[in-house]
């Protein structure tokens, strides 16, 4: 799915990114000082939508090893 994203400037200053997935409702990441900030957000995000980390298999307490 597409996420779009949009820089906005805070009321008190600084800048938010909001997210729009299709699908979900929108989402916003905040804490960004400057519009560049902010951009280089976005660019990691859509790095990680694009290659998500491998995530590991942990065994639970009750489970038997192979």
């Amino acid at each position: 799915m597409d996420t779009t994203y949009r820089v906005l400037p805070r009321p008190g200053g600084g800048f938010l990114v909001e997210l729009v997935k299709p699908g979900t409702l929108p989402r916003t990441a905040e804490g960004f000082a400057t519009i560049d900030e902010a951009q280089a957000w976005i660019a990691r995000d859509k790095r990680m939508e694009a290659h998500p980390p491998a995530r590991l298999i942990s065994r639970g307490a009750g489970s038997r090893g192979g």
